[in-house]
C-alpha cells in the first residue's frame, strides 16, 4: 500500500508518499487539483489531510 500525507493550503498542496517500509517514492507541490498525482500509484493508497490552522487567537 502507498500512503500519502497532504498538506493542504487554499492554492496548493504538499504530497508525500511513502511505501510500507518508509521509503520515500515522491515529494511533490501541486495546485489543489491531484489528479495526476494519484494516477502514478498501481497499488492501493491510503491519504491522510493535515487540517490545523494558525487560528486568530
Amino acid at each position: 500500500m502507498i500512503h500519502i500525507g497532504i498538506n493542504l493550503h487554499s492554492r496548493n498542496m504538499t504530497l508525500v508518499a511513502l511505501n510500507d517500509n518508509g521509503k520515500l517514492l515522491v515529494e511533490e507541490k501541486f495546485t489543489n487539483t491531484p489528479d495526476r498525482f494519484f494516477g502514478h500509484f498501481s497499488e492501493p493508497v491510503q491519504a491522510v489531510v493535515e487540517c490545523t490552522s494558525i487560528g486568530t487567537g
